[in-house]
C-alpha cells in the first residue's frame, strides 16, 4: 500500500505486505480466469472455503497467491487493459534473501492510462450493437467501456467479500494482508474509472464501488494501534467505514494523548476525558505559571442573562491590571464563541474564573480572528467557563434555554483542543489538518458536536494560526477538481471529508439549515461521551433547536423521553433496527435511550440509505408509539395468521406460537420458526433478540400474532427471487395487537429476519407438517395426550417417526431444512431433526399459516 498518501511524518510508513504471486496473470477473461486454473469461486456454489480441482484448499499462503495474482495484478489488467509485470511490484524485504510486495509502481501505471483513456476512442461490441439494433444511437460507446470496467470492479469487490466470510475466523495476517493491498488497489481503480469518466463528460466522479472494511482483516493494522482509543477504532471501522486509505492515513499520525492511555476505554466507549469532579485541575499557559482567577462582575451577568439577553466578555486592562468587561449581546454586532474540551483544563466547576494569561492569550486569539472592524478594540467572547453563571441555579438553568442562540448568532465559533494547539498548521497539507481536526479530543465530546453544528463559521486554533475549516476546504476542494492523472489522494482526501462530515462544517450555510438525519446524528455520536449523561438529551434539543426548557425541567431520568417527545416523526426503518437499551417510558419504547458512543451502532446505517427514500418513509411520534400505514406505498408487510380451520386455532396453540416467537429458541420445539403464507410459499423466521430490553407479556388471549416485515420493494417481489438471491433476509418484527375497526395497536416483542424458501425446500416442511396432522391423528384415535416436557415430547416423537418412515427418506428432508438453519445450529441427525419440526407444527397448530394484509385495506398500525 505504498502508493498511499501519508502524513508528515508517519508512524508506521508501510505494511509488510507479502508478495506471493507465483505467476503472471494470463490475460484472459477475468471472470474465467480462475476456472483455468481449477478454482472454484462461483458465487452459485460458494464453498465454506475454497477449493482447487475439487479439494479444499487450506494453506492460506497458496489461497493468498492465488489471490493476489488474480483479484490484484488480474484486476489491474483488466481495468487498464495493460501487460501488468508482477515484479515491479516485488522489492527486498527487511531481511536478507526475502522480498515483499510495494505498490509504489502503482501511481505511475494508474496515472499514465487515465491520461491515455481521456483520447481513447471506443466501439460498441458486436454482439451490443446486434442487441440495439436501430437504438445504437442512443448508446455512448464510452459510457459502455466504462461501465464493463464498473462490472468488473463489481465482481472483484464481490468476490473479495465472499472470502472474507468464509475465513473471517480463521484469517491470519498473510491473507489479511493481501485482502488490504487488494482493497487499496480497488479503491483507487474505482474512484480513477470516475474521474475519467466525469472528465469526459459521464457522471460526478462518485465512485460506483466502495470497498468497505470488515474488522476481521483490519487486524494487522488495528493491533498496531494500541495506543489509541478502542472506541475510536471501532467507530472508524464500524461505523463510520472508513477506506482502507483513509484508516492507513490516520494510523500514521499520533493520537491524542490523554491521562490514562484509555486504558479504563471499550468499544463502546471512551472514558479517558471524562471530568473527576473532585480533582479537577485548571490548566495556566505554562506548568510552574502562579497568576491569579479573575472573573467578571457577577452583578452584571446577573442583569444581562435576567433580561433573557446573552453575557459576553472582553479582557481589559487598566491602571496596570487585568480586569473582564461584561457587555450584553443585544449592544454588541459581533462576537466570537468558544468550543472547548474541559479535560484539557480550561473549565471551572466551583466559579466563573480562568487564570489570568489563559485570558490575555484567549483574547489575542480571538482579535486575530478579524471578524470585528477596526473601531473595536477587543472582539467581545462568549465561554461557558466564565459566561454561564454557577449560581443561583434558577439563573444557570435561564441561561442554558439560549444555548442554541449563542452559537447561531455568534460571528463564529473558535475551537480550542491541546491536541491542535500543540501542531502547526502552516507546515502541513490540507488533508493532514483536516486529519488532526477528525482525530481530535474536540471530535469526542458531546457538547462540540452542536457548537461545531449551529455555527456560522468554525476556526481551529493551532500553535501557528487559527484555520478556517470551510475556507480551507473550499481551496483545497478547487485543487481536486483537477483529477487527471488520477491520483490516489483523491479518494483518501474524499474519504476524510465524508469522515469529518458529521458535524456539518464543511457544508454552506444553506445546507446546514437542513435538519439532521438521525443516523447522520448518529455517526457523529458515535465516538462521543460526556461526563454528565443527562446532557444527552439536552444536546440534542440544542441541535435541533427544539424548547430547551421541557428537557431542563424533566428529571435526569426523564430527559431522554422529554428529548423524543419533540422529534414529531422518525423513520420507520427505526422499528427494525436493534438497538439496546430503549426508553421505558410507554410511548417511548422504540426510542433508543441513548446514541452516545459505540452502543446502537445500527442507528449509523440510516445514514447511508437513500436519503430520498427515507424521507419519504418518515412515520409521525404520538403520545402512545408509532403510526403507520400499510399500504401499496409504504416500504412495510404485515404479514397476518390465517386458518380455515378453527378447530386448530386453540388458546393453548396460540400462546405456544407467541412464546416461541417472543425468545430466540434453543428449546427442543425449534430453533427457526417456519410460516407458510397463503399462496403456498414457506418462510424461515429467525428470532434474533428481544426488541426490548424488558419484554412486554402479551395477553395471548385477546392479543393477536403479527410480522412486520421491512421491503423496500413489496412481498410479492421477494417470492418472486431467483435461486441467487433467496438466501437474502428481511428484517422485520415480531409482536402482538388487539383488533380494532380504526387503530391496530401493536406491542413489539422481538427482532426477526424472514427467507423465503426456494420451492424444493418448502416442499420438504409441506412434508413434515403433513407428518404431524398424521401423528396428531393417531393422537387423538388413541387418546394420548402429549407431555407438556418438550424433551419427553420430542423422544415420543422422534420414535415414532422413526418407526413410521424410512431413514432415507428423513436423510433426506433433513438435507433441505439444514440450510436454513442457525448457523451456530448443533447438527442433528435426520431422525431428530424432523422430529424437531413435527413437535413445532403439534404445538402450534395452524398459527403458522400467514398471509400479507391488503395493501387495498391500509390498515393503521401504532406500535410501541
Amino acid at each position: 500500500m505504498d502508493h498511499l498518501p501519508l502524513p508528515s511524518n508517519p508512524v508506521f510508513g508501510s505494511l509488510p505486505v507479502p508478495f506471493l504471486c507465483k505467476e503472471p496473470y494470463d490475460g484472459d477473461s477475468f471472470l474465467t480466469y480462475p476456472f483455468g486454473k481449477g478454482w472454484n469461486v462461483t458465487a452459485e456454489h460458494w464453498p465454506e472455503t475454497l477449493s482447487r480441482h475439487g479439494k479444499e484448499v487450506r494453506d492460506e499462503a497458496q489461497i493468498a497467491s492465488f489471490l493476489q495474482t488474480w483479484l490484484y495484478f488480474g484486476l489491474l489488467c483488466e481495468v487498464t487493459g495493460n501487460t501488468i509485470d508482477p515484479m515491479a511490484f516485488r522489492v527486498p524485504g527487511r531481511t536478507r534473501n526475502t522480498s515483499r510486495f510495494s505498490s509504489k509502481a502503482l501511481t505511475d501505471i494508474v496515472g499514465q492510462w487515465s491520461l491515455e483513456s481521456m483520447n481513447l476512442e471506443c466501439e460498441l461490441d458486436e454482439s451490443l450493437q446486434n442487441k440495439l439494433g436501430d437504438d445504437i444511437e442512443l448508446c455512448d460507446p464510452f459510457d459502455d467501456w466504462v461501465s464493463k470496467r464498473d462490472d468488473i470492479i463489481d465482481a472483484a469487490e464481490a468476490t473479495w467479500n465472499r472470502v472474507i466470510d468464509a475465513y473471517q475466523d480463521k484469517m491470519t495476517d498473510t491473507l489479511n494482508l493481501v485482502l488490504l493491498s487488494i482493497a487499496a488497489l480497488g479503491d483507487y481503480l474505482s474512484q480513477a474509472l470516475a474521474d475519467i469518466a466525469r472528465a469526459r463528460g459521464i457522471g460526478d466522479g462518485t465512485p460506483s464501488t466502495l470497498w468497505l472494511l470488515p474488522e476481521s482483516v483490519c487486524q494487522p493494522l488495528l493491533r498496531r494501534l494500541q495506543n489509541w482509543c478502542p472506541n475510536r477504532l471501532h467507530g472508524f471501522v464500524n461505523v463510520q467505514g472508513c477506506s482502507i486509505g483513509v484508516l492507513w492515513y490516520i494510523a500514521n499520525l499520533d493520537p491524542p494523548k490523554v491521562r490514562d492511555d484509555h486504558g479504563t476505554c471499550s468499544p463502546q466507549r471512551c472514558n479517558s476525558l471524562h471530568i473527576d469532579v473532585h480533582d479537577y485541575n485548571i490548566q495556566h499557559i505554562k506548568a510552574h505559571c502562579a497568576c491569579e482567577l479573575i472573573s467578571p462582575s457577577t452583578k452584571d451577568m446577573v442583569r444581562i442573562v435576567r433580561r433573557n439577553s446573552i453575557a459576553l466578555f472582553t479582557v481589559q486592562h487598566a491602571a496596570g491590571e487585568v480586569m473582564l468587561s461584561i457587555q450584553d449581546e443585544k449592544r454588541t454586532r459581533n462576537y466570537v464563541a468558544i468550543s472547548h474540551v474541559w479535560a484539557d483544563g480550561h473549565g471551572n466547576l466551583q466559579a466563573n474564573s480562568l487564570p489570568t494569561r489563559v485570558l490575555e492569550k484567549l483574547q489575542r486569539n480571538v482579535d486575530a480572528l478579524g471578524i470585528s472592524n477596526s473601531r473595536v478594540v477587543h472582539t467581545p467572547i462568549w465561554m461557558d467557563t466564565i459566561c454561564l453563571p454557577r449560581f443561583p441555579l434558577d439563573l444557570r438553568r435561564k441561561a442554558l434555554l439560549r444555548l442554541s442562540d449563542i452559537f447561531v448568532k455568534a460571528g463564529g465559533v473558535l475551537v480550542l483542543d491541546s491536541y491542535l494547539q500543540a501542531s502547526d498548521s502552516l507546515s502541513i497539507s490540507p488533508i493532514e489538518i483536516l486529519a488532526r481536526i477528525s482525530i481530535s479530543g474536540w471530535t469526542t465530546r458531546l457538547w462540540t458536536f452542536s457548537e461545531g453544528r449551529l455555527a456560522r463559521r468554525v476556526w481551529f486554533q493551532f500553535r501557528d494560526r487559527a484555520v478556517d475549516l470551510y475556507d480551507l476546504m473550499n481551496n483545497w476542494h478547487e485543487e481536486l477538481k483537477l483529477r487527471i492523472p488520477a491520483s490516489p489522494l483523491t479518494n483518501v482526501s474524499y474519504g476524510m471529508a465524508v469522515m469529518h462530515s458529521a458535524t456539518n462544517l464543511l457544508e454552506s450555510g444553506q445546507d446546514r439549515e437542513r435538519p439532521l438525519e438521525l443516523g447522520q446524528i448518529k455517526i457523529a455520536m458515535n465516538s462521543r461521551q460526556t461526563s454528565w449523561p443527562s446532557d444527552e438529551a439536552l444536546c440534542l434539543g440544542a441541535i435541533l433547536q427544539l424548547d430547551l426548557s421541557t428537557i431542563i425541567d424533566a428529571e435526569d431520568s426523564k430527559k431522554m423521553a422529554a428529548f423524543w417527545r419533540q422529534v414529531d416523526s422518525v423513520p420507520i426503518s427505526i422499528i427494525f433496527t436493534r438497538c439496546s437499551p430503549k426508553l421505558e417510558d410507554p410511548g417511548c419504547r422504540w426510542a433508543p435511550a441513548t446514541l452516545l458512543g459505540g452502543t446502537n451502532s445500527d442507528f449509523a446505517k440510516l445514514a447511508f440509505q437513500n436519503s430520498i427514500e427515507i424521507a419519504m418513509y418518515y412515520v409521525p411520534r404520538t403520545d402512545t408509539g408509532l403510526e403507520y400505514t400499510v399500504d401499496a406505498a409504504f416500504p412495510v408487510t404485515a404479514l397476518l395468521p390465517v386458518s380455515r380451520n378453527k378447530e386448530e386455532r386453540t388458546l393453548g396453540s396460540k400462546r405456544n406460537f407467541i412464546n416461541l416467537c417472543r425468545q430466540p429458541t434453543g428449546s427442543a420445539a425449534g430453533k427457526a420458526i417456519m410460516l407458510k403464507d397463503d399462496d403456498g410459499s414457506w418462510y424461515s423466521c429467525l428470532i434474533q433478540d428481544l426488541w426490548h430490553q424488558t419484554p412486554i407479556v402479551p395477553d395471548c388471549r385477546h392479543e393477536t400474532p403479527v410480522f412486520f416485515v421491512q421491503d423496500h420493494t413489496n412481498l410479492t417481489n421477494m417470492r418472486q427471487q431467483n435461486d441467487l438471491e433467496v438466501w437474502n433476509r428481511h428484517p422485520a418484527v415480531f409482536a402482538t395487537y388487539k383488533p380494532s375497526k380504526k387503530l391496530f395497536h401493536a406491542r413489539a416483542h422481538t427482532h426477526v429476519s424472514l427467507t423465503r424458501l426456494p420451492e424444493v425446500n418448502g416442499q420438504a416442511f409441506d412434508t413434515i407438517s403433513g407428518y404431524a396432522l398424521a401423528f396428531k391423528k393417531k393422537c387423538r384415535q388413541e387418546s394420548f395426550i402429549l407431555p407438556d416436557n418438550e424433551d419427553k415430547m420430542l423422544d415420543i416423537v422422534a420414535a415414532w417417526v422413526q418407526a413410521t418412515h424410512a431413514e432415507a427418506e428423513l436423510n433426506s428432508l433433513a438435507a433441505s431444512i439444514l440450510p436454513y438453519e442457525p448457523l451456530d445450529a448443533v447438527v442433528e441427525s435426520g431422525v431428530a431433526l424432523c422430529a424437531r419440526y413435527i413437535c413445532y407444527f403439534c404445538l402450534v397448530a395452524e398459527w403458522y399459516k400467514v398471509k400479507p394484509s391488503d395493501p387495498f385495506d391500509a390498515l393503521k398500525w401504532c406500535i410501541d
